[in-house]
């Protein structure tokens, strides 16, 4: 198993979507490098006050220690404040599953085992689409 940690991020803007691959290891210490690519990645979305959906690949994403999990927990709620509105994830492992369910609590997610189902998922008619 690969713990080396991975971030891989691209903005579709006229979509308003995150395509992201995340994976390996983090720690409360490493995690930020993860939240500042994704920021980075969706400034155009934010400064135009724009929604983000966000369509991750995590067929190499690991489950966190706690620690970890609770300030991804906070992330993924500021993230919810400013705009994040739906987030399909593909490829996930039963485990980290089970974990991103509870530290996104609240959160509009989805799970999937292929790319085109979790688009078709994320791109279903959006309320509020031009907001």
């Amino acid at each position: 198993m690969e713990t080396d940690r991975i971030i891989n991020a691209r903005l579709i803007e006229d979509r308003c979507e995150l395509h992201y691959e995340c994976g390996g290891l983090w720690s409360v210490d490493t995690i930020d490098e993860m939240f500042e690519v994704l920021g980075r990645t969706t400034v155009p979305l934010l400064k135009a006050g724009k929604p983000i959906y966000a369509l991750g690949d995590f067929s190499r994403a690991l489950p966190q220690d706690r620690a970890t999990a609770a300030k991804i927990a906070d992330h993924l709620q500021a993230a919810a404040k400013v705009g994040f509105k739906r987030s399909a994830i593909v490829n996930a492992s039963a485990l980290f599953k089970m974990q991103y369910r509870r530290v996104a609590s609240g959160i509009d997610v989805e799970f999937f085992d292929n790319r085109a189902d979790a688009l078709a998922w994320l791109r279903e008619p959006r309320e509020n689409a031009a907001a």
